[in-house]
């Protein structure tokens, strides 16, 4: 069983209504960016609204709306999502006064698996400037990389918040294959998808902000990994508090599943199978020599150590 990492999201406000302060951002920084649609090309609207004073307006789910005549609906606007990709694949995107930065294929980007969690998010800030979305006013003449670099640190750290923080434990394929039927008999699991083709199992399906668990087969994104199943289980804020961390707590990955290894035997131990694939499980999330990250760097390491010894048989 390998322990990884997939995702990281943190969040801010544009405008926070307790302090007052707004997110540094560029006056037209809704034109460097994009709506987001869906597979058809449409615009994906998450909510609608319209204005009844200066001050004031009422907002209404897509179901709500739905439910109104035409009538009803004159003067509603749809709200949807803006968002930019940046040059590593991360997204930052904006809903309603909400900004998320996602930060996305944590371990199967060779250019991320052995990078700080945090540096990675603080890269992405900086390359927001230069995309004129985030605004610097350096207090200095003549600024250089350094001072962009801990101002855009200052404002991770007053601004955004921990969202969500996906954990991965990738089972081979025989406890796959046992899981797999355990998950499949259990009539109360949440599915989706068609049995005869790669279906997804919730296990836990967690409300805003808190903790939420699914299966699901590999071959869904990597047909040659076909039969091996994946648990992702996704921290919150509720888990973030319980743990009392932020972005700086979630360094490389062997550090970051260290700060939350509590959270992920609390719900391990939470998990529908029996005793000895629970026991497996716990055992494989307690390991340390599984993770990716140190799997690859020793990897690595043994490559070298073959290429050295080649070189020395060489040599005589």
């Amino acid at each position: 069983m390998i322990q990884c990492d997939d995702r990281l999201s943190i969040s801010a406000l544009k405008r926070d209504p307790q302090s007052k302060t707004q997110l540094p951002l560029r006056i037209n920084y809704k034109s460097a960016m994009e709506r987001v649609r869906d597979k058809n090309g449409k615009i994906k609207i998450n909510r609608y609204f319209k204005k009844i004073d200066e001050n004031k307006y009422c907002n209404i789910d897509k179901a709500t709306y739905q439910t109104l005549s035409d009538t009803e609906k004159e003067n509603f606007h749809g709200a949807g999502e803006n968002k930019i990709i940046l040059t590593d694949g991360s997204i930052f995107r904006q809903r309603d006064n909400n900004f998320y930065l996602d930060i996305l294929d944590l371990s199967f980007n060779e250019s991320k698996v052995l990078e700080s969690r945090y540096r990675l998010a603080l890269d992405s800030m900086i390359e927001l400037v230069d995309r004129d979305i985030i605004e610097y006013k350096p207090k200095i003449d003549n600024p250089n990389l350094k001072n962009l670099t801990e101002s855009m640190r200052q404002i991770i750290l007053r601004r955004f918040y921990l969202s969500q923080y996906e954990y991965n434990l990738i089972f081979p394929l025989e406890y796959s294959k046992i899981i797999l039927d355990e998950l499949s008999q259990n009539d109360k699991i949440y599915r989706e998808g068609q049995p005869d083709k790669f279906q997804t199992f919730y296990t836990k399906r967690g409300k805003k902000g808190a903790t939420s668990v699914k299966f699901y087969d590999m071959g869904y994104h990597i047909p040659e990994m076909e039969g091996r199943l994946k648990v992702e289980i996704t921290l919150g804020k509720v888990a973030f508090n319980r743990l009392n961390i932020n972005i700086q707590s979630l360094t490389k990955q062997e550090n970051c599943l260290e700060v939350i290894r509590s959270e992920i035997m609390r719900e391990s131990l939470k998990l529908p199978f029996t005793p000895d694939i629970q026991l497996k499980i716990a055992d494989a999330m307690l390991k340390t020599d599984n993770v990716l990250a140190r799997m690859v760097v020793q990897n690595s390491r043994d490559i070298a150590a073959n290429s050295k010894a080649i070189r020395e048989l060489q040599r005589r």
